[in-house]
């Protein structure tokens, strides 16, 4: 949601650099080519910044909606604004086929921190059970860092 402002953001500034957590560094890069993206860990130091660029302006991705977006129609339908790496998707894609499967999901379940309500972005892996006994379909269950295949329903 917050990503979505980006292109918005880049139509008016004449320098947009975004600084994220490492792990998001390639997949920003790849999906806003005009933008200086930077990883860097939370409580890392902010040298890195000397020298790059003279800021003018700075705001944290969650507060762009406050300026770019005052009603929920304004964000653009889910067209799919973040890109991939087309060669570790398509790895991804080789390694998770399993004959005969209709399709392969992935579902990444738990999401924050308790510092951030992880209560509210997650949910209890039971909850999707349903689905993952809809014959043809194979579950793979991703965590941060990678997929971890359920026991109880690895293949």
């Amino acid at each position: 949601m917050f990503a979505s402002c980006i292109p918005d953001l880049c139509g008016f500034a004449r320098t947009v650099v975004l600084e994220c957590a490492p792990r998001l560094e390639k997949l920003f890069a790849l999906s806003f080519p005009t933008v200086t993206v930077h990883g860097r860990e939370r409580h890392a130091e902010l040298d890195w910044m000397q020298g790059e660029v003279d800021f003018s302006a700075q705001v944290a991705i969650g507060s762009l909606p406050r300026w770019l977006r005052q009603h929920p129609e304004e964000f653009p339908a889910a067209h799919g604004y973040l890109k991939g790496d087309s060669a570790k998707a398509a790895e991804y894609r080789q390694r998770l086929r399993k004959d005969g499967a209709l399709m392969t999901i992935g579902v990444s379940w738990r999401g924050g921190t308790r510092a951030t309500r992880r209560e509210l972005r997650s949910v209890a892996l039971s909850a999707l059970e349903p689905l993952f006994s809809t014959p043809r379909i194979v579950p793979s269950v991703w965590r941060c860092g990678g997929p971890r295949r359920s026991s109880r329903w690895a293949a």
